[in-house]
């Protein structure tokens, strides 16, 4: 049986939510611009275009809050303005990083929220 669905986020992943974005946003990846004699090179980007879902439950139906965030692989360049493609060795570093500090944060909230605590680990685990 799934999980009833939810019409709203709970407080604790809104709270857990502005941080991650607000960080991102301030530092996105470069992308890549070529030049007429073929050499290529990171340019500075003006954001990124994105859009997040949540779901409650595991694909097995047991809960499991969490979001799922889709980014486009074009963004507009801060020189010229011209859309270009992301470069992806960047573009993945810079997604562990967001993916790491949505954790963190989201796991200070429900240290705060619950009074759980937490072990170390590549994944937060209620200890």
């Amino acid at each position: 049986m799934l999980a009833p669905r939810r019409s709203s986020p709970t407080p604790t992943t809104t709270r857990s939510g502005t941080s991650s974005p607000s960080w991102s946003e301030s530092s996105p990846p470069p992308a890549w611009d070529g030049t007429p004699d073929g050499a290529v090179a990171q340019v500075e980007t003006t954001g990124l275009i994105a859009t997040a879902y949540d779901h409650w439950d595991s694909r097995t139906g047991d809960p499991h809050m969490h979001t799922h965030v889709v980014i486009s692989n074009k963004t507009l360049t801060a020189l010229d303005r011209k859309w270009r493609s992301l470069d992806s060795r960047a573009m993945y570093a810079w997604a562990v990083a967001v993916s790491e500090l949505h954790q963190a944060v989201f796991a200070d909230h429900l240290t705060r929220a619950l009074g759980v605590d937490w072990e170390p680990s590549s994944f937060y685990a209620v200890s």
